[in-house]
C-alpha cells in the first residue's frame, strides 16, 4: 500500500496549491509537514511560473495546530533538539517572509493553534463558512 503524501502539490496555471494531507489527523503539523510546507513554499518562490501560492486543508480542517502525538513523544527531547524544534516552527509561521509572491489561506473546518498561525502568517485568508 502507497502512502498518500502529506502535502500535495498542484500547479493550475499560474497558481501553486498546497494542500495539507493528513486528514485522519486532522492536518495537524507534525515536523514532516512543517518542513514540506517550508520546502513548497521556497520551489513555490523560486518557479517563475508560479505567481500566486494557496494552502488549504483536506476534510474537515485546515488544521488542527501541533501533532500532539508528536509533541508527546518529543517531550523529553535536551535543550539543543527543543531550540531546533522551535526554530523549525518559527520557519514555518514566516513563510510569508520567503517569498515575495503572494499566499493565501484558504481556511474551512478548524484552524487551531498553530494551523491558526499558519493561516494568518499568509498575505490573505479566505475563510468558508465552517472556518
Amino acid at each position: 500500500m502507497t502512502e498518500e503524501p502529506i502535502l500535495l502539490c498542484e500547479d493550475s496555471g499560474a497558481i501553486r496549491l498546497l494542500t495539507l494531507n493528513r486528514p485522519r489527523q486532522m492536518n495537524a503539523l507534525n515536523a514532516a509537514l512543517s518542513a514540506a510546507i517550508i520546502a513548497a513554499v521556497d520551489a513555490a518562490a523560486a518557479d517563475d511560473c508560479v505567481s500566486v501560492i494557496v494552502l488549504a486543508g483536506t476534510e474537515k480542517a485546515f488544521s488542527a495546530g501541533a501533532d500532539l502525538k508528536e509533541a508527546k513523544a518529543n517531550r523529553n527531547m535536551n535543550a539543543d533538539a527543543a531550540r531546533r524544534h522551535g526554530e523549525a516552527s518559527g520557519r514555518l509561521y514566516e513563510i510569508g517572509d520567503r517569498t515575495n509572491k503572494p499566499i493565501i489561506a484558504a481556511v474551512r473546518g478548524y484552524a487551531l493553534g498553530g494551523g491558526c498561525n499558519l493561516a494568518i502568517a499568509a498575505d490573505l485568508v479566505v475563510a468558508g463558512e465552517s472556518a
